[in-house]
């Protein structure tokens, strides 16, 4: 009789052998994936609010300036540039910001999200995992009783709906990616919805010139 392994032995064991695999190759040559395959991954809702998190720390270690350069620069998505021509934290913002677009679009095709208080739901992404209290979502009764709260709204259904199998799901994640970088740059920005580039260079060259001490 054939011995029966977990899932979570099997996964070990191909493992194994991709490690050992690897560690046979030639020292001159190294194991990667194509450009054009796809590898997926398993991520918990945990580690995507870790993820969300490094996006502000990117938004917040860096001069507004390069900031604001960066974040214009992810949502053209390049356009017109050479590769030498990206600097890394705009790539850095990039990669992480595709990586949740992915994550966000796929837990709502597997169905996989939930509803949360969102004051408590912020207070884990900005705390990652280090919050002492555990996160749990509305009991259908508690989403019930807010929802009776909120006036309704003025569009039909049909209107404030967008249906994923009607519409490009590149396109959607991309669109939703833009959205949220512009959403990040007005909050970075103030209270005024928009500054160029050439404005910000200006407003810091006057603050120069009005404090020659520094």
């Amino acid at each position: 009789m054939e011995e029966e392994y977990t899932e979570e032995q099997i996964a070990q064991m191909k493992m194994k052998a991709a490690l050992e695999a690897s560690q046979a190759l030639p020292g001159d040559t190294f194991a990667a994936v194509p450009d054009e395959d796809i590898v997926t991954l398993e991520v918990s809702g945990q580690f995507g609010r870790v993820l969300n998190k490094v996006v502000e720390y990117l938004y917040q270690c860096e001069d507004e300036k390069t900031v604001i350069k960066s974040a214009n620069l992810v949502a053209n998505n390049f356009e017109g540039l050479k590769p030498d021509e990206i600097n890394l934290h705009a790539l850095s913002l990039w990669a992480m910001s595709n990586l949740l677009a992915n994550f966000s679009m796929q837990a709502g095709l597997q169905n996989k999200t939930k509803i949360y208080d969102k004051d408590k739901i912020m207070t884990h992404i900005f705390g990652g995992v280090t919050s002492d209290e555990p996160l749990t979502p509305l009991t259908p009764e508690e989403l019930e009783e807010r929802k009776l709260k909120v006036k309704p709204s003025d569009k039909s259904r049909e209107e404030a709906i967008v249906n994923l199998d009607e519409v490009d799901a590149e396109k959607a994640r991309d669109a939703r990616r833009a959205h949220r970088h512009t959403q990040r740059v007005k909050q970075f920005r103030g209270p005024k919805n928009y500054i160029s580039d050439e404005e910000l260079s200006a407003r810091e060259a006057k603050s120069k010139d009005s404090n020659p001490e520094d």
